[in-house]
């Protein structure tokens, strides 16, 4: 392992050492600790062998994790013997040598000294006063006639109790992959209370800033609420504007929520306090529906309702969907042209489709990327665009993507991706597989946009764009 890497390939699991590789925890074992030796090290500086005082391989800000069933553990106390000169901190960073090995029922890494070479070997039984040794498996004759004792990795395992970490890292690793399951198709709110009783949850990807203000900054005049921000005069709504709600209490301390919507900053007034919260995307679409109102979910065992800012702000300005010039010809000269979606949850879906069509568009829709492909090939003459989620089963966004830029007849096709997940390494990875860009799915506004600007363009030749992605 190369120096300082320490800090996220180990990781500890309640009291055990794991090694985080290609997504799999290993346990760890120091052989020094199995063979009751005391570990050394050559100090880079002065060429010495020295004793090496660290008592665990993972760095100070390694991941902690607490062992499965329990609770988070105390911050640690701090290691009292690290060396604190100069040697000792170089040799902390410097690389630790493992060897991955197989038992045939475990996987384990085993930190050694050093590597010397490989060798053809004879393998030859202990003697028998060697034979109880459970660490060894046999003995050799090297080419310069010494000995060499060969390891056994099961026995090694046996003594340093790995079937007990083996369980716990696997009761991790189940853990996480529930959890995985769970926020898969989940999606950030920010949960505020329009009135005392009532619960509502906002994207929280659509939400710029929120502020914390009294009463007393809300302006009510010539019938439209306003506050001062930064100088100019915010626009505010709440949800009473367009649904059937109580309003807001006049002595609440207030929230502001602030978006972009169709060009314009506006301000969705709630009260506090105010959380973020990941909902799972499971949301109610025809109980509380209204407009303003896109549907409910659960959240901590009470009905939240889900706010649709544009609904809102349509509702109370709109004449700022006219000066947006939503009316722009997106079909000339190919009036079955579509777009084609993939999402597989039912509210996203909804709402991105609704998008879509209230903009011009026609949409063919997918509940997965596998179902999208299908669609795809029965409309290989519609469908000028797509817009997938990158979470599915089946078929997630990235494999459509890439069977998308594979296929000669729909290589050309440009891809927007609709998704959370819109890091630095997965939009890299979104690029490797073919996604031109990424966007959040509920900014109708630069989704409409991004979705605009491939429209507009001549798609290019077929054959070329296979071209294109050859290397992908």
């Amino acid at each position: 392992m190369a120096p300082g890497q320490a800090k996220t390939r180990i990781e500890i699991v309640g009291d055990a050492e794991v090694l985080l590789l290609r997504e799999r925890l290993i346990p760890l074992v120091r052989f020094a600790d199995l063979l009751g030796v005391v570990p050394t090290y050559v100090d880079a500086g002065t060429g010495e062998a020295e004793v090496d005082r660290r008592t665990r391989m993972a760095d100070r800000r390694s991941r902690r994790i607490p062992a499965a069933g329990k609770e988070k553990p105390a911050t640690p106390p701090a290691e009292p013997l690290h060396s604190r000169n100069s040697s000792d901190r170089r040799h902390t960073g410097g690389a630790l040598e493992i060897v991955v090995v197989n038992t045939g029922t475990q996987t384990y890494g085993l930190v050694v000294g050093q590597f010397h070479d490989t060798e053809e070997i004879v393998v030859k039984p202990l003697g028998t006063h060697l034979k109880s040794l459970e660490e060894y498996a046999g003995a050799t004759i090297l080419g310069d006639g010494s000995v060499a004792l060969i390891v056994d990795v099961a026995g090694l395992a046996v003594k340093a109790n790995l079937d007990a970490v083996v369980r716990m890292t696997r009761a991790r690793e189940q853990d996480a992959d529930a959890l995985a399951e769970q926020f898969a198709d989940s999606h950030p709110l920010v949960l505020f209370h329009n009135a005392p009783d009532l619960l509502c949850g906002v994207s929280l990807d659509m939400v710029t800033r929120i502020e914390q203000i009294a009463p007393r900054q809300v302006e009510m005049i010539g019938g439209r609420r306003t506050m001062q921000y930064h100088g100019g005069l915010l626009p505010l709504i709440t949800l009473a504007d367009a649904a059937q709600v109580d309003p807001i209490g006049d002595d609440k301390e207030l929230a502001v929520m602030i978006a972009s919507i169709r060009g314009h900053e506006v301000g969705l007034l709630g009260t506090m306090p105010v959380d973020v919260v990941e909902a799972g995307a499971r949301i109610d679409q025809t109980t509380h529906r209204q407009k303003g109102v896109a549907g409910s979910t659960i959240i901590h065992d009470r009905t939240a309702l889900i706010v649709d800012l544009y609904e809102l702000v349509d509702a109370t300005w709109p004449e700022w969907a006219a000066e947006q010039g939503t009316a722009q010809t997106r079909t000339a000269g190919a009036p079955d042209a579509a777009v084609l979606l993939a999402e597989d949850s039912d509210f996203f879906r909804a709402q991105v489709k609704r998008f879509l069509e209230e903009d011009g568009y026609s949409v063919l829709a997918g509940a997965d990327g596998e179902a999208a492909w299908e669609l795809l090939l029965q409309n290989l003459e519609k469908v000028r665009a797509v817009v997938t989620d990158i979470e599915m089963p089946r078929l997630d966004g990235l494999g459509l993507a890439r069977r998308i830029r594979g296929d000669q007849r729909t290589a050309h096709l440009p891809i927007i991706a609709v998704t959370s997940l819109a890091g630095d390494d997965d939009i890299a990875r979104g690029k490797s597989a073919g996604i031109n860009d990424y966007q959040t799915k509920l900014d109708r506004d630069r989704l409409l946009e991004a979705l605009r600007e491939f429209w507009r363009a001549p798609a290019p030749n077929p054959v070329a764009a296979v071209g294109s992605y050859a290397a992908v």
